[in-house]
């Protein structure tokens, strides 16, 4: 059976029939190493370095998690205005 090394860990690993159509397309050993690849590379896109602020981090999350993220926000802004 053909073999291949992954992208993401570097381990061989062996041709499966459900890649039969797609083994050349095929980078990746597993689901975990496709989703750790598709994690590093969407850090590398065109938007700030580090991963965003903590609002980017909460609109990732869904607008739920943003909204609740924008309020708690709002209020240390208010608190600290308070202080000067």
């Amino acid at each position: 059976l053909p073999t291949k090394v992954c992208e993401v860990c570097n381990r061989p690993f062996t041709w499966r029939k459900k890649w039969e159509r797609c083994w050349d397309e095929v980078k990746t050993c597993s689901d975990r190493c496709k989703n750790e690849r598709r994690r590093k590379n969407r850090g590398s896109g065109t938007r700030s370095e580090g991963g965003g602020g903590p609002m980017d981090q909460a609109r990732r999350a869904g607008p739920v998690a943003a909204a609740a993220q924008a309020t708690r926000l709002q209020g240390a802004l208010r608190r600290a205005a308070r202080i000067l």
